[in-house]
């Protein structure tokens, strides 16, 4: 009988199996652990991001970046994101004229 660690984030047992015999057979590649990835963005999606916004700390860290919630934060850091590629792009094309 397997008993996962506390910090393993279980996946499908199908999931598993396949990984595994992937593992045994040495056949690697890109996708091998794709299904288990998604499932793991879930997983944090659905149950260990709205946990941690009803805690004291995310409401100190929306705080200190000046920002009411998640959503606002990733606005602006790709906005800056966005411009910082801007930037880039123009003093290219200043160099190469």
């Amino acid at each position: 009988m397997y008993i996962g660690g506390i910090c393993q984030i279980n996946i499908e047992m199908k999931d598993r199996e396949d990984i595994m015999e992937k593992i045994e057979a040495a056949d690697f590649n890109d996708d091998m652990l794709l299904k288990a990835e998604k499932h793991c963005y879930m997983l944090i999606r659905q149950s260990v991001i709205p946990l941690w916004k009803a805690t004291p700390l995310y409401r100190e860290a929306m705080k200190q970046h000046g920002v009411k919630d998640l959503n606002e934060l990733r606005a602006i850091k790709y906005s800056k994101r966005t411009h910082s590629k801007s930037q880039i792009e123009i003093e290219v094309q200043v160099e190469a004229t």
